[in-house]
């Protein structure tokens, strides 16, 4: 009489999984991880990769990864990529919407040990911290979780303006003033400001229309490449910094101005065409003409 409730009994003790349950179990083990440069600046695509892989001992399912988007980022389409690894089974890529915050992308069958990779976009339109989150899913079922943090910082913007005499004549000199002026939502540091007084078409030398005889805020002039740079150390939001040149022009005609401004890992970020009409006659009141 006892034996059906010794049978229960077995049942209901068991060990949760007997050794061979187990060792199934282990074989199949993904993961993934998402890689990025942790900073980045507003309005700006930022690569992130994620990588799922096989950490087990038998080949896996076919998996999918569900990106999700916090705090306000956004998936970039401007530039999709596609995975190398597999190109049949990325159809959705091609419903990637800029403004969606989820999206999920299929995988493949990964052998023991193997890796595949997801690549995508992501934007921000204000600075802040951001969270990307993955969920790796098997048959349906969560097997891994990650997550990256992105801080995104606002784009430095700078705008440049030049204050130089209606028209000059040729052997005087003259002196014209130079305005970098931040008008970004960040301070900007260790600017660098670059006055070319030619403009020579690579593999071309051209001398300079003028020679150049002093500036203001410890410009340094190369002779060579008659160019005037200066080194602004910081440059607080909405302020304005004046660099005066003087110099004498040598040759009638309109002549380039070309003036840079850059950040200090000599990223362009604002550049300006200046033309200067030099005549032999008596300074008159034409304007000189600009170009941006």
């Amino acid at each position: 009489d006892n034996l059906p409730w010794l049978e229960f009994r077995r049942v209901l003790f068991r060990s949760p999984l007997e050794p061979l349950e187990m060792e199934a179990a282990k074989s199949i083990i993904l993961e993934s991880s998402l890689n990025s440069e942790k900073n980045g600046m507003v309005a700006i695509a930022h690569p992130v990769k994620c990588i799922v892989t096989n950490k087990g001992e038998k080949i896996s399912g076919v998996y999918q990864v569900e990106i999700k988007l916090i705090d306000g980022l956004e998936f970039d389409a401007s530039d999709k990529v596609i995975d190398a690894d597999d190109l049949d089974n990325l159809d959705d890529l091609d419903n990637l919407d800029k403004k969606s915050t989820t999206k999920k992308f299929d995988g493949i069958k990964l052998e023991a040990g193997k890796n595949n990779n997801h690549e995508f976009k992501v934007i921000a339109s204000k600075p802040g911290s951001y969270t990307i989150e993955s969920d790796t899913l098997l048959s349906g079922q969560i097997v891994h979780k990650n997550s990256l943090k992105l801080e995104i910082a606002a784009k430095p913007e700078l705008d440049i303006d030049a204050e130089f005499p209606k028209k000059v004549n040729m052997e005087s000199q003259f002196e014209y003033t130079i305005k970098i002026k931040n008008t970004g939502l960040v301070d900007i540091k260790n600017i660098i400001v670059e006055d070319c007084l030619l403009e020579a078409k690579e593999g071309e030398k051209t001398q300079s229309s003028f020679i150049y005889i002093s500036s203001s805020d410890n410009g340094a002039f190369d002779e060579e490449k008659s160019i005037v740079t200066w080194k602004i150390a910081e440059l607080k939001m909405g302020a304005e910094k004046a660099l005066t040149v003087k110099i004498t022009a040598i040759e009638k005609g309109i002549i380039p101005n070309i003036i840079t401004a850059k950040d200090e890992a000599n990223k362009v970020l604002k550049k300006k065409k200046i033309e200067i009409e030099v005549i032999a006659a008596e300074i008159g009141r034409a304007s000189c003409r600009e170009r941006v």
